[in-house]
């Protein structure tokens, strides 16, 4: 049964959290994934679903917990490959499903971020971060390599 629960809270992930194609205003309720990952659509964009191997343009904001902030993305725009493990986790499977123009709120446990090493000095160990993202655009990874990007932004992965 927990096992049908989550396969359904990821299906909903994966094709934009709501399956509403409108632009919303008020925050869409979380979906809480059964590895502690929680997904809230605070405007759900109007263009196409990211989906893995899409290369996605987005503005963000990360902070830990108790609201310090980390790592941002404001005024350039950080373009990456979604689903390859580029990014830490629990951003490559919270931006599933996001539609282009959305903003998203993903809170990532620390088994899907840094995890028990953090990212000293501006990490802490066993951290949970939340990330608020604007998907900017989607679009395809261009032909010869990745994009140009601030790639320090999101930091290094952990497996």
């Amino acid at each position: 049964m927990r096992a049908t629960a989550i396969v359904s809270a990821l299906a909903l992930v994966l094709v934009g959290g709501t399956g509403c194609s409108q632009k919303m205003t008020a925050p869409v309720n979380p979906d809480v994934l059964g590895s502690g990952l929680v997904v809230q659509d605070l405007q759900v964009g109007a263009g196409p679903a990211a989906m893995a191997g899409d290369t996605l343009t987005v503005f963000y904001t990360a902070t830990l917990e108790d609201g310090t902030p980390f790592a941002a993305s404001t005024r350039r725009p950080f373009i990456f490959v979604v689903g390859r493990g580029i990014v830490i986790r629990g951003l490559d499977l919270g931006l599933l499903g996001m539609r282009a123009g959305g903003q998203r709120r993903i809170t990532i446990p620390p088994s899907m971020g840094y995890g028990a090493a953090g990212y000293p000095p501006v990490v802490p160990p066993d951290a949970t971060l939340i990330f608020e993202v604007d998907l900017a655009r989607i679009g395809k990874l261009p032909r010869f390599g990745m994009p140009p990007s601030d790639a320090s932004a999101f930091g290094r992965r952990i497996r």
